[in-house]
C-alpha cells in the first residue's frame, strides 16, 4: 500500500497527495525564491537542486470575514460596506459590532511552494561545470539570488555558483539540526500548508522517508526500499526548511528569530532615562 503510515513513517501520506494536487492560488505575493541542492557525488545517488520559496496570499474582506453580497445597491443594514471583488459586500458583524471571521480563512495563510526540480543521476553522464551551468541557468530563469547547500565540496562549489552571479550559503548538518527541519516540514505538510510540482522521485521519497531512533537518543533518517535512491530530492527540501527556520528564505513567516533582547531586573542610577 504506496499510501499507507507506517510506524515509522514521517509525512503523512495524504498530507503529500494534498501537496502535489494542491490547486493554484488565486492573486498572491510571491517571496524570493532560492536554489537549495543536496550535491552529492554522482556514484550511486543523484546531484538535485530544487527551487522554492514562500507564497502570500492576497487577501480581500470577504477572504478574512463572513459577508452579505449586495450588488450594485447599497442597503441599509448593520455591517460596513466595502469594495469587494465581486461587487459591494457588507461585513457581518457580531451583537458586539466585530466582524464575524469565515471558517475557512485557515486556506489564506501563506504556503511554502517548489517551483521546479531538478536532478542528474549517474547513468546522465552529466559533468561538475555541466551540472552548476544548468543550476546558473535555473536561478536566471526564477531571478534566485542564494544558492544553499549542506557544504558538500563547498571550497570549489562556493566559487563556481558565484561565477553564475548566485550567493553561496552554506548550512551543514548539526546534531539535532535535521530532526528540527525535518519537524518543520512535517508541520507544514499537516497544515496543508505546502505545493510541489509533479516530480515521481520527490514524490516516492517523501512518501519513503522513515524516522529511526539511535543508541544517542537522535534519529536518522533515510528513505525506505531501493527504487527511490538515497533521498536527495527530499533532501533539497529538508534543506529549503532548515534555511527558512534561520532566516534564510524571503517573506518566511515561521523564521526563528536569533536575537534576544536583554531585559535588566536592576536600574542603573547613573543611566540617563
Amino acid at each position: 500500500a504506496e499510501f499507507a503510515d507506517g510506524e515509522e513513517a514521517v509525512f503523512p501520506a495524504q498530507a503529500i497527495e494534498d501537496a502535489f494536487n494542491r490547486p493554484l492560488e488565486g492573486q498572491a505575493h510571491y517571496g524570493k525564491p532560492a536554489i537549495f541542492a543536496d550535491p552529492s557525488a554522482l556514484r550511486h545517488d543523484y546531484w538535485a537542486a530544487m527551487v522554492g520559496g514562500w507564497v502570500l496570499p492576497v487577501a480581500g474582506p470577504e477572504d478574512l470575514y463572513e459577508t452579505e453580497f449586495l450588488g450594485d445597491v447599497i442597503t441599509p443594514g448593520k455591517g460596513q460596506v466595502v469594495a469587494g471583488k465581486n461587487g459591494w459586500i457588507r461585513v457581518l458583524e457580531d451583537n458586539r459590532g466585530r466582524p464575524i471571521p469565515r471558517k475557512d480563512s485557515q486556506a489564506l495563510r501563506p504556503h511554502f511552494e517548489v517551483y521546479e526540480v531538478v536532478s542528474w543521476g549517474a547513468n546522465t553522464g552529466a559533468r561538475g561545470l555541466d551540472l552548476v551551468k544548468a543550476v546558473g541557468q535555473l536561478g536566471r530563469k526564477y531571478q534566485c539570488q542564494d544558492f544553499v547547500f549542506d557544504g558538500y565540496e563547498a571550497l570549489m562549489l562556493s566559487d563556481l555558483v558565484r561565477g553564475e552571479n548566485l550567493r553561496p550559503i552554506v548550512l551543514p548538518w548539526q546534531t539535532g539540526r535535521k530532526t528540527e527541519a525535518v519537524d518543520h516540514l512535517r508541520t507544514l505538510f499537516i497544515e496543508r500548508r505546502v505545493r510541489l510540482p509533479a516530480h515521481d522521485l520527490l514524490k516516492q521519497e517523501l512518501v519513503r522517508f522513515r524516522a529511526r531512533a539511535t543508541p544517542g537518543g537522535n534519529f536518522s533518517y533515510v528513505v525506505a526500499g531501493g527504487g527511490a535512491g538515497h533521498g536527495d530530492h527530499a533532501s533539497c527540501l529538508t534543506l529549503a526548511m532548515r534555511a527558512d527556520l534561520d532566516g534564510y528564505v524571503d517573506r518566511s513567516p515561521t523564521k526563528t528569530v536569533t536575537t534576544r533582547t536583554e531585559i535588566l531586573d536592576w536600574n542603573d542610577p547613573e543611566q540617563d532615562v
